[in-house]
Protein backbone atom coordinates (compact mmCIF):
# COMPACT_ATOMS: atom_id res chain seq x y z
CA UNK A 1 0.00 0.00 0.00
CA UNK A 2 1.41 3.37 -0.98
CA UNK A 3 1.67 6.32 1.38
CA UNK A 4 -1.15 8.10 -0.47
CA UNK A 5 -3.38 5.03 -0.09
CA UNK A 6 -2.59 4.81 3.64
CA UNK A 7 -3.44 8.50 4.05
CA UNK A 8 -6.68 8.01 2.11
CA UNK A 9 -7.63 5.02 4.26
CA UNK A 10 -6.99 7.02 7.44
CA UNK A 11 -9.17 9.87 6.15
CA UNK A 12 -11.93 7.43 5.23
CA UNK A 13 -11.74 5.85 8.67
CA UNK A 14 -12.54 9.26 10.08
CA UNK A 15 -16.00 9.02 8.49
CA UNK A 16 -17.30 6.86 11.33
CA UNK A 17 -15.83 9.27 13.84
CA UNK A 18 -17.45 12.20 12.01
CA UNK A 19 -20.84 10.45 12.17
CA UNK A 20 -20.45 9.88 15.91
CA UNK A 21 -19.39 13.48 16.44
CA UNK A 22 -22.36 14.81 14.46
CA UNK A 23 -24.74 12.68 16.54
CA UNK A 24 -23.11 13.89 19.77
CA UNK A 25 -23.33 17.53 18.68
CA UNK A 26 -27.00 17.15 17.79
CA UNK A 27 -27.64 15.59 21.20
CA UNK A 28 -25.84 18.48 22.88
CA UNK A 29 -27.96 21.00 20.98
CA UNK A 30 -31.13 19.21 22.06
CA UNK A 31 -29.89 19.24 25.65
CA UNK A 32 -29.24 22.98 25.48
CA UNK A 33 -32.85 23.53 24.40
CA UNK A 34 -34.10 21.34 27.25
CA UNK A 35 -31.89 23.15 29.77
CA UNK A 36 -33.21 26.49 28.55
CA UNK A 37 -36.78 25.34 29.12
CA UNK A 38 -35.87 24.33 32.67
CA UNK A 39 -34.18 27.71 33.26
CA UNK A 40 -37.30 29.51 32.02
CA UNK A 41 -39.47 27.56 34.48
CA UNK A 42 -37.03 28.43 37.28
CA UNK A 43 -37.11 32.12 36.31
CA UNK A 44 -40.90 32.12 36.43
CA UNK A 45 -40.76 31.15 40.11
CA UNK A 46 -37.56 32.95 41.06
CA UNK A 47 -38.55 36.57 40.57
CA UNK A 48 -35.72 39.04 39.90
CA UNK A 49 -33.04 36.54 40.91
CA UNK A 50 -34.49 33.99 38.53
CA UNK A 51 -34.59 36.50 35.69
CA UNK A 52 -30.93 37.43 36.21
CA UNK A 53 -29.97 33.75 36.29
CA UNK A 54 -31.96 33.16 33.12
CA UNK A 55 -30.21 36.05 31.36
CA UNK A 56 -26.78 34.64 32.32
CA UNK A 57 -27.87 31.17 31.27
CA UNK A 58 -29.09 32.42 27.89
CA UNK A 59 -25.79 34.24 27.26
CA UNK A 60 -23.81 31.09 27.96
CA UNK A 61 -26.31 28.93 26.08
CA UNK A 62 -26.13 31.12 22.96
CA UNK A 63 -22.32 30.98 22.96
CA UNK A 64 -22.36 27.20 23.29
CA UNK A 65 -25.03 26.86 20.60
CA UNK A 66 -22.98 29.01 18.20
CA UNK A 67 -19.88 26.90 18.91
CA UNK A 68 -21.80 23.65 18.41
CA UNK A 69 -23.38 24.86 15.17
CA UNK A 70 -19.98 25.93 13.83
CA UNK A 71 -18.52 22.51 14.63
CA UNK A 72 -21.58 20.76 13.19
CA UNK A 73 -21.16 22.73 9.96
CA UNK A 74 -17.50 21.72 9.78
CA UNK A 75 -18.33 18.05 10.37
CA UNK A 76 -21.09 18.07 7.76
CA UNK A 77 -18.70 19.64 5.26
CA UNK A 78 -16.14 16.91 5.97
CA UNK A 79 -18.83 14.26 5.53
CA UNK A 80 -19.92 15.83 2.22
CA UNK A 81 -16.31 15.92 0.97
CA UNK A 82 -15.92 12.26 1.87
CA UNK A 83 -19.16 11.37 0.10
CA UNK A 84 -18.02 13.31 -2.97
CA UNK A 85 -14.69 11.46 -3.04
CA UNK A 86 -16.42 8.09 -2.73
CA UNK A 87 -18.97 9.03 -5.39
CA UNK A 88 -16.14 9.85 -7.80
CA UNK A 89 -15.08 6.20 -7.97
CA UNK A 90 -15.98 5.12 -11.48
CA UNK A 91 -16.11 1.37 -10.85
CA UNK A 92 -19.61 0.69 -9.47
CA UNK A 93 -18.80 -2.49 -7.46
CA UNK A 94 -15.76 -0.80 -5.92
CA UNK A 95 -17.80 2.30 -5.09
CA UNK A 96 -20.47 0.14 -3.42
CA UNK A 97 -17.85 -1.61 -1.29
CA UNK A 98 -16.25 1.67 -0.27
CA UNK A 99 -19.62 3.25 0.57
CA UNK A 100 -20.70 0.21 2.58
CA UNK A 101 -17.48 0.27 4.57
CA UNK A 102 -16.94 3.97 5.13
CA UNK A 103 -20.43 5.46 5.05
CA UNK A 104 -22.46 2.57 6.46
CA UNK A 105 -19.81 1.11 8.79
CA UNK A 106 -20.14 -2.50 7.65
CA UNK A 107 -17.40 -5.02 8.32
CA UNK A 108 -15.44 -6.58 5.47
CA UNK A 109 -17.20 -9.88 6.16
CA UNK A 110 -20.65 -8.28 5.96
CA UNK A 111 -19.73 -6.57 2.70
CA UNK A 112 -18.45 -9.83 1.20
CA UNK A 113 -21.58 -11.69 2.24
CA UNK A 114 -24.01 -8.98 1.09
CA UNK A 115 -22.36 -8.63 -2.30
CA UNK A 116 -21.59 -12.33 -2.81
CA UNK A 117 -17.82 -11.79 -3.06
CA UNK A 118 -14.99 -13.62 -1.42
CA UNK A 119 -13.21 -11.73 1.32
CA UNK A 120 -9.97 -11.52 -0.68
CA UNK A 121 -11.92 -10.01 -3.59
CA UNK A 122 -13.38 -7.39 -1.26
CA UNK A 123 -9.87 -6.54 -0.03
CA UNK A 124 -8.58 -6.17 -3.60
CA UNK A 125 -11.54 -3.98 -4.55
CA UNK A 126 -10.88 -1.89 -1.47
CA UNK A 127 -7.30 -1.33 -2.63
CA UNK A 128 -8.60 -0.22 -6.03
CA UNK A 129 -10.99 2.14 -4.30
CA UNK A 130 -8.19 3.63 -2.20
CA UNK A 131 -6.11 4.18 -5.35
CA UNK A 132 -9.06 5.83 -7.11
CA UNK A 133 -9.73 8.18 -4.21
CA UNK A 134 -6.05 9.01 -3.82
CA UNK A 135 -5.94 9.87 -7.54
CA UNK A 136 -9.14 11.92 -7.21
CA UNK A 137 -7.81 13.81 -4.18
CA UNK A 138 -4.64 14.28 -6.00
Amino acid sequence: MTQAERKTQAELGDAKLIERQIAAMQTQLERLEYDEEKAERFAAYGGTTGEAALARFRTINEALRAEFLKELTRLNAAKAALHKALSAIGDEPVRVIMMERYMNGKTWEEIAEDNIYGLSTVYRMHQRGLRAIAAFSG
